[in-house]
């Protein structure tokens, strides 16, 4: 786990703490001064954003969709929509 630690007052973290932990805070007042400490898992590094347009100037591709057909994006999880869904609006 990794973790994130940061100093602020009650009244700023309050709305984003759920009810029933809001109570365990009533004998402070908004100003008083706590300590956060957020754990998150620890990911990968990403990776650096390639410029694709340079890249495919770089490769001599005279059409952009060209470098795309021949180097498809690789997007975890993409979203996939029906020729209905891709129509409604």
């Amino acid at each position: 786990m990794q973790a994130i630690e940061f100093q602020t007052t009650v009244k700023k973290i309050v709305s984003a703490m759920p009810k029933e932990k809001q109570e365990e805070l009533s004998a402070h007042t908004e100003d008083d001064m706590v300590r956060v400490i957020i754990l998150t898992p620890v990911y990968q590094q990403r990776r650096p954003r390639k410029d694709l347009l340079r890249d495919a100037e770089e490769k001599g591709y005279e059409d952009f969709f060209d470098y795309l057909m021949d180097n498809p994006l690789d997007i975890p999880n993409p979203i996939r929509y029906t020729r209905e869904e891709l129509h409604e609006r």
